[in-house]
Order: structure tokens, then C-alpha cells, then sequence
């Protein structure tokens, strides 16, 4: 989840303290694997073309794509 939603150095240290244990221990046993990251972030693409609202992120790289806005247009144009 950290690196999905790319959180900075003090955020991070700010999860593993809350779950009780050093910010080593959280990279360690809850990193994921570098190809689930890549999907996730890839998708927002994907998610957009299907949709037509990708010329609406032209510019931004990845981590700039709001999911929520491709999520509202596509329940939008579902129904």
C-alpha cells in the first residue's frame, strides 16, 4: 500500500510506528513485489483509455492520475 501510494520518508515512518514496529521491519515484511507496484500504477491508464478520459491526464505521470476521477467517469458513462 506505502509504495502504491508513494509516500514519503516521515509518512512511511509515520504507518510502521502506528502498527507498532521499526519502518525496517515494515520494508522488509510488507514491501510488494516490484511488479504488483507497476500494475497498479499502469492501470490507471488502462482504466482511462477504456473510459476516454485519458487526454484528461495529459502531462502527469502515474502517481498524478487520480483513480477516483477515472472511477466517477466510468460509473458515470456505465449507467
Amino acid at each position: 500500500m506505502c509504495q502504491v501510494l508513494n509516500l514519503k520518508r516521515h509518512e512511511l515512518d509515520q504507518i510502521a510506528k502506528f502498527m507498532g514496529h521499526d519502518v525496517r521491519v515494515h520494508r522488509e515484511f510488507y514491501r510488494l513485489p516490484a511488479d504488483v507496484i507497476q500494475t497498479a500504477r499502469v492501470v490507471r491508464v488502462l482504466m482511462s483509455m477504456e473510459n476516454g478520459t485519458v487526454a484528461q491526464f495529459r502531462g502527469k505521470s502515474l502517481e498524478e492520475i487520480d483513480v477516483a476521477i477515472i472511477l466517477v467517469s466510468h460509473f458515470v458513462f456505465a449507467v
